[in-house]
């Protein structure tokens, strides 16, 4: 079928695996997609990034679960900055707070082409009751919002760019009126 319209947004759900259990979560694909282990396959994805780049693709969201847990996540999001995209990738940091170098090398692999999104739904992770609220949120520990924060950290120390490092405040009924402080520390 011809059609005149362009794909040039592609949201790429590359894994089921997370370390969260987010009440509300809108992971929807799993268990699709050609699976190996819950992630998709290297093969799979270079097809669709091949098609999608033939067709004028501009831009992919690396999403999940969480992207960073991919065993080839940073080979996906440099195949992805190689074939000339954009590369958002949609995290809830706690690799990024793990692993110190994860940061760093995404840096290196996409440079002014990679944007982090981080899911951050308090305006201070540091304050023990915000902390308690946030893990309630992500279906976490409160240690896992100190691992957040260190990978927003990370992030920052890694040298990222102005502009390539976001919040993204999930809003619900129980957080909307911390919606306007999580916008300004974002």
């Amino acid at each position: 079928m011809k059609t005149n319209r362009k794909w040039t947004n592609w949201i790429a759900s590359i894994t089921d695996a997370c370390n969260d259990r987010c009440p509300g979560c809108y992971r929807v694909l799993q268990g699709n997609l050609c699976r190996q282990g819950g992630h998709m396959a290297l093969k799979d994805y270079e097809k669709i990034l091949g098609l999608f780049t033939e067709q004028g693709g501009i831009s992919v969201d690396l999403v999940g679960g969480e992207p960073t847990l991919h065993p080839e996540f940073l080979d996906l999001a440099g195949r992805a900055v190689a074939a000339g995209l954009d590369v958002w990738v949609y995290s809830n940091l706690r690799q990024f707070g793990i692993n110190e170098g994860l940061a760093k090398a995404l840096l290196e692999i996409g440079g002014e082409k990679v944007t982090v999104v981080g899911k951050l739904n308090v305006p201070n992770p540091l304050d023990p009751e915000q902390a308690k609220f946030q893990a309630k949120l992500i279906g976490a520990t409160p240690a896992a919002v100190g691992e957040m924060w260190r990978g927003l950290k990370n992030l920052l120390a890694a040298g990222f760019p102005k502009g390539k490092i976001g919040i993204e405040n999930l809003v619900r009924t129980t957080n909307i009126e911390l919606a306007p402080q999580v916008y300004e520390v974002g």
